[in-house]
């Protein structure tokens, strides 16, 4: 099967592309680790779901150690209300994940139609074969209100994988 995962849910559906759910920009919040973060992995609060989401099925957390970007989690809401988190960058080519669809439970790289199932990170459809698994942020809403546990030394070591 050629063309990724976007190739078939257009030939699976009679031609149609899936039509991602928010064409806006995703909404950018900005955290600081606390000092004390490189002992493993820290929760942060962030807010209500509709405070995080703002209208939008997506969120990009700009995680700072101290004044430098450590890198991003992708945040995707699902019409269901899950919220699924995960780091914004694509295992096979490093293109980040913001602006690609969703479709059910997977989110397809923008870059080459790849799929990967945001509860496992595994890979999906044609990418199953050599693509490293999508690494994944834990999430957790709890009366509406949505935190994320942030592992920084996952981020550090995702920048070069």
């Amino acid at each position: 099967m050629s063309g990724g995962l976007a190739a078939w849910f257009r030939r699976r559906s009679g031609g149609s592309s899936p039509s991602p759910a928010n064409r806006g920009a995703p909404v950018t919040l900005t955290v600081t680790l606390p000092a004390d973060a490189s002992q493993g992995s820290q929760v942060i609060a962030l807010g209500s779901i509709d405070q995080v989401f703002a209208g939008h099925d997506r969120a990009v957390l700009r995680v700072l150690d101290g004044d430098d970007l450590l890198g991003t989690v992708l945040l995707i809401r699902s019409r269901h209300g899950d919220v699924f988190g995960m780091l914004n960058r694509c295992p096979h080519r490093l293109r980040g994940l913001a602006d690609g669809r969703v479709r059910g439970r997977v989110v397809i790289c923008p870059g080459h139609g790849f799929g990967f199932n945001m509860c496992t990170g595994v890979p999906v459809g044609a990418a199953r074969n050599g693509v490293l698994r999508l690494r994944l942020v834990r999430t957790h809403v709890d009366d509406g209100q949505v935190s994320v546990a942030i592992d920084p030394d996952e981020i550090r070591r995702c920048q070069t994988c």
